[in-house]
């Protein structure tokens, strides 16, 4: 059996220094790295390699998705690796540019159980860094981590999968602020931190064959909110808080766009689920990383219950305007009497764009 550590953070030297130390030293611990830049020439460039200096280069035909394509030239790696069977221990490198935790998922559904599984997630933070990330509006190909330079998707969202995935939390680099082990303590409840970690020097024990890694899915969005988030007034001397909202009532699309630019002030991190009156058969995805916010279709509602609950992370959130701002788009007494037949007439910005994809309305602080 191939047990696999997956390995993210959105330094590459970081994940590439973590990896190097577990394979020198484990005799049976193979590295892979795919390289997602490389796909704009129709090819993927990959390489897997061992402490012992054997190493195999491999080009891998590229197509039109750019994540499918990541996905299969992960999966032929690892094939390669269980044929060859002289590793049972991975450490397998995730690009900065890629969201762990959608990756990762889809990566564990298509595994053979009976030659490899995911063992471990260890994800690689660093102090006094991470959080402002996760808070602001940098993208990814500003930064020099996309996978071309015309990258323009938000670094708030990788850091944001990369939290929400991690079987493990390192955090290199000096001390944690407050505000930063309460962030932690609010969107990864339960998870190890290792602080000021060397990367060099991490034991084994906490890196590989712990057995800790349960897969993820949009089923941690059915409840209060993003992996259940636990805290509802974080760690004292921290400046961040989390507010909850419900509503057993629909939202009305138009009023709800034309909050979305207060609900975002100040906040760090948000995730739910939401019944919009116009698509009121079906559940819509909340989610959002600093500056970015993401509307989604979540499939189709059973049942009676259409219970909205968002839960919101920020620095000094104001806890009456948040859940007023949201009380005010709920259905009003004469427009929930009207129906579904009516609701479904109302005016809906996010209707057409969340027909068509998992990634419906990004709006900007």
């Amino acid at each position: 059996m191939l047990e696999i550590t997956a390995l993210c953070g959105i330094d590459q030297a970081d994940t590439g220094l973590l990896a190097s130390s577990m394979v020198l030293r484990d005799s049976r611990c193979a590295t892979i790295w795919v390289d997602p830049s490389t796909a704009f020439l129709g090819r993927m460039s990959a390489l897997i390699s061992d402490g012992v200096g054997w190493q195999d280069s491999l080009e891998i035909d590229a197509q039109d998705c750019l994540t499918c394509s990541y996905l299969n030239a992960l999966r032929v790696c690892i094939e390669r690796v269980v044929r060859l069977g002289r590793h049972d221990l991975l450490a397998l490198r995730l690009a900065p540019s890629v969201e762990a935790d959608a990756v990762l998922e889809s990566l564990c559904a298509t595994l053979d159980p009976e030659h490899a599984r995911l063992d471990t997630v260890v994800g690689v933070l660093k102090a006094g860094a991470w959080l402002d990330d996760l808070s602001g509006g940098d993208i990814l190909g500003e930064r020099g981590i996309g996978v071309q330079a015309e990258d323009d998707r938000p670094v708030a969202t990788i850091i944001a999968a990369q939290v929400s995935s991690c079987d493990l939390l390192v955090l290199t680099e000096g001390s944690c602020s407050e505000d930063e082990l309460a962030a932690l303590s609010a969107l990864a409840p339960g998870t190890p931190l290792l602080l000021g970690a060397d990367l060099l020097a991490l034991p084994m024990l906490t890196l590989a064959r712990t057995g800790r890694h349960q897969p993820r899915c949009l089923g941690a969005f059915e409840r209060d909110g993003l992996l259940d988030w636990s805290a509802d007034v974080p760690r004292a001397g921290s400046s961040l808080q989390v507010v909850r909202w419900k509503s057993e009532r629909p939202l009305h699309a138009a009023r709800l766009s034309d909050a979305l630019e207060a609900l975002a002030d100040r906040v760090i991190r948000s995730a739910g689920r939401i019944v919009i009156a116009s698509t009121s058969d079906r559940w819509t995805r909340w989610d959002s990383a600093g500056e970015s916010l993401s509307l989604g279709d979540l499939g189709p509602r059973d049942g009676d219950t259409a219970i909205s609950r968002l839960t919101f992370l920020g620095r000094e959130l104001d806890v009456h305007s948040i859940r007023g701002l949201l009380d005010s788009c709920v259905l009003t007494d004469e427009e929930y009497n009207a129906g579904p037949s009516a609701w479904h007439d109302y005016e809906d910005p996010f209707a057409v764009d969340i027909s068509e994809s998992d990634i419906d309305e990004t709006e900007g602080n």
